[in-house]
């Protein structure tokens, strides 16, 4: 019954720390535009913290005192209340906090807390609320079957008509709080709890396509259906969406483990999903565009720089991230300009390089074979002392793939660097072609038409030095090699 449990994890994450009522009634707010919650305690005296939820983490945004007679007062002067999943925390009272719903249309609402046992309060003024406490006093006891059916389910003593009986009830407990949710986001289409509810739905995967013996037209319609439906419950122009603990899981579901994690794929999915943010200022596209360009700025990951690429020149640079500094964006554009050409699936820039008697010109392209690798390395670098070698190891069974080794030293100008690396070649009998250029005489600079930021640093091209592979290392190389001749094939 694993849908159940997904199905009910946000309330009852939350049934096991609160046990919540809510006053039915509400009242008009007043005519201003500044968000007000007065709380009631019977005695408390000190402070509680008021704070949101922002993906896994929780934000403080204001302290606020107890007087005397045990009562406070929120007033959001600084709008810094944007609606979503709210928290107040009792410090003195071992951190113990309740949640509620701010929907940004509450301007006076009025919370009752009961000091010694902290987990009951009542709301005023706040739809919201009515029918966030009233879901959770219904799933409650349902809850507590649920996992005691659960427990009788599990036991290895138990028998084959017991577990269908345990499921079919499982099942009826979930279409009952399903069918309670829907009637709710049916009437109520426009509340934030309904919102919240309906982004928590499961996607409905219907059955694949059959032919007329009853084969499986497509083993993929299910998976491009659910991946082509995931954002259909979310409403992604809803900022307040993003301060609730679900939407950032439902955001990472979808980027780490939904998409196929190819390059080309994640490409169009970022593209669909961010062009179904109709606000490019809104918190939203912040949220989604920024954590996008973090992930792919630095990534490790073979051919995923493109990525980067691709949201600079479509998003920062047309002005779809208005929020974004200028010089920022002029500094991206420049990044984003310089990684172009060394993308996979570009063809190599060529550069002259000397060899190791700092007399004799080579080219990149002068090298012919079928495969080229491409190394840049150091000769004060520990991690390519390690892996040089490593490259040596294998070249011979490179050539017998008809790959050559093209390995250039950013070797500087310093005379006691130059004999370290000639050395190094000498100690370690390295059998591929070694070059640099260490007094930068020759044009192009390989450093910056590959934007080499550390060593070592690999790339793989074709015969017609088209790059096919880059950041693989050594013991990556052959395995590769291989399975790209099969692709070919």
């Amino acid at each position: 019954m694993k849908k159940i449990s997904l199905f009910y994890v946000f309330l009852f994450l939350i049934i096991s720390t609160i046990q919540l009522s809510a006053q039915k009634k509400t009242s008009a707010a007043p005519k201003n535009d500044i968000f007000k919650i007065n709380i009631k305690t019977n005695g408390l005296k000190t402070h509680c913290l008021l704070a949101y939820h922002q993906g896994s983490n929780k934000y403080k945004i204001d302290s606020i005192p107890f007087n005397q007679k045990g009562e406070a007062t929120f007033m959001d002067t600084g709008k810094k209340v944007r609606g979503g999943i709210y928290l107040l925390v009792f410090p003195t009272l071992g951190n113990n906090y309740f949640e509620f719903l701010v929907s940004n249309t509450e301007k006076n609402m009025e919370m009752i807390i009961d000091t010694l046992a902290i987990h009951k309060v009542s709301i005023k003024n706040s739809e919201e609320n009515t029918y966030f406490y009233d879901e959770i006093n219904y799933v409650a006891p349902l809850y507590k079957e649920i996992s005691e059916l659960n427990t009788k389910r599990n036991n290895e003593k138990i028998d084959k008509s017991e577990k269908e009986k345990i499921d079919n009830r499982l099942r009826e407990i979930e279409k009952s709080i399903q069918d309670q949710r829907e009637k709710v986001i049916k009437e109520k289409p426009n509340l934030l709890y309904s919102k919240i509810m309906n982004m928590m739905k499961e996607i409905d995967v219907p059955e694949s396509p059959k032919d007329a013996k009853g084969n499986i037209i497509d083993s993929t319609f299910q998976y491009n259906y659910y991946k082509e439906h995931y954002w259909d419950n979310t409403d992604l122009n809803d900022d307040r969406l993003l301060y609730t603990p679900i939407f950032d899981g439902k955001y990472k579901t979808y980027f780490e483990k939904v998409i196929y994690k190819h390059p080309d794929s994640i490409k169009v999915e970022m593209d669909n999903v961010l062009g179904k943010i109709k606000d490019p200022n809104s918190m939203m596209m912040r949220f989604m565009l920024g954590n996008l360009i973090n992930e792919y700025a630095n990534s490790k990951i073979m051919g995923q720089d493109a990525l980067y690429v691709h949201l600079v020149k479509n998003y920062y640079t047309k002005g779809k991230a208005p929020w974004a500094d200028s010089a920022t964006v002029k500094k991206m554009q420049y990044d984003a300009e310089d990684l172009e050409p060394i993308l996979i699936g570009k063809t190599a820039p060529d550069f002259s390089v000397f060899d190791t008697t700092l007399k004799t010109i080579h080219k990149l392209y002068d090298l012919k074979s079928k495969y080229k690798i491409l190394v840049f390395w150091n000769q004060d670098c520990g991690h390519c002392k390690k892996e040089v070698p490593k490259l040596d190891s294998i070249y011979p069974d490179l050539l017998k793939k008809g790959a050559d080794v093209f390995a250039v030293c950013t070797v500087v100008d310093k005379d006691a660097q130059i004999d370290q690396w000639k050395q190094f070649i000498k100690d370690k009998k390295l059998r591929f072609k070694n070059y640099g250029d260490p007094r930068h005489q020759l044009y192009p600079f390989f450093q910056v038409l590959y934007k080499i930021k550390a060593t070592p640093e690999y790339y793989i091209l074709d015969k017609e030095n088209k790059i096919i592979a880059k950041k693989l290392a050594p013991d990556q190389m052959l395995d590769f090699i291989d399975n790209y001749e099969r692709l070919k094939r």
